[in-house]
């Protein structure tokens, strides 16, 4: 093979090297659990009021951030238990109930499977014959809609993660170029400016993110994404330990990255 088709073929190999490792960890991106099955199920009439709620989801979802509420046909929302993963099946949600009343009830609830977005929905139960109905129909979407989270929130979110699969395309792009294409800009600034603004881009956002993850999977206000009990929930969820081992990573490599470009960021 000529020097010229090598040359070729390590310039095509950088962005798929690039492209392939930021893919893998984007991936559980497009994970979305969907709800399959509640107890009691959507528009069911009970004769006697249930002692828990629980949902079935079409993969695993987490507990720690997301929520499960449930309200009476006034809106008021009732004092329940923590949500947990009956017999220890990730895929399902349970909560106990207090002792209800003949009346409507909505159940609203929003999870997180991997690290998609949080998906969320509504359906209603009735217990005993003469429950009242009422607009149901209304009062969930009003109940959504107060559960939706904070736009703000949601925007930075999205900024971060967007800026750590950015900066690892930039700084894992660079670092391959310097390695197999060309040796010799590991003493160019320009160079390292490139695997520096990868590498601070990718550790800033991921911090920024682990903070966030939480405000954004709960629907808390801003105010509340780096309170320690947030940032401890989602240090507890399976994407909070994927974005806690980048970081980890992105340390690891703070040496090797000094030896490849020899200069400090």
């Amino acid at each position: 093979m000529s020097d010229r088709r090598r040359f070729l073929w390590r310039c095509a190999a950088v962005p798929l090297v690039a492209a392939v490792l930021v893919g893998a960890a984007a991936t559980s991106a497009f994970a979305h659990a969907t709800l399959e099955e509640t107890s009691p199920t959507a528009g069911q009439v009970l004769d006697q009021p249930p002692k828990s709620v629980s949902l079935g989801f079409s993969e695993s979802v987490e507990v720690a951030l997301g929520a499960i509420r449930v309200f009476n046909s006034n809106g008021e929302r009732l004092d329940i238990g923590e949500a947990s993963h009956p017999g220890g099946q990730q895929n399902r949600v349970q909560v106990d109930l207090p002792n209800l009343d003949d009346d409507s009830y909505v159940v609203t609830w929003r999870v997180i499977s991997a690290d998609a977005p949080p998906g969320r929905g509504a359906f209603a139960f009735h217990v005993g014959a003469g429950a009242a109905a009422g607009n149901l129909q209304s009062l969930s979407e009003r109940l959504l809609a107060d559960q939706g989270g904070d736009q703000t929130v949601g925007f930075l979110y999205a900024v971060a993660r967007f800026t750590v699969f950015a900066s690892l395309a930039l700084l894992v792009g660079a670092a391959v170029f310097l390695v197999l294409i060309w040796p010799g800009g590991r003493e160019s600034p320009g160079a390292a400016r490139l695997v520096w603004g990868g590498w601070i881009g990718a550790f800033v956002a991921t911090i920024v993110g682990i903070a966030l993850d939480g405000a954004y999977a709960g629907a808390l206000p801003l105010g509340d994404a780096f309170k320690p009990s947030v940032i401890s929930d989602v240090l507890d969820t399976r994407f909070g330990r994927v974005w806690l081992l980048r970081l980890v990573l992105l340390l690891v490599a703070l040496p090797l990255l000094r030896l490849l470009v020899n200069r400090r960021p």
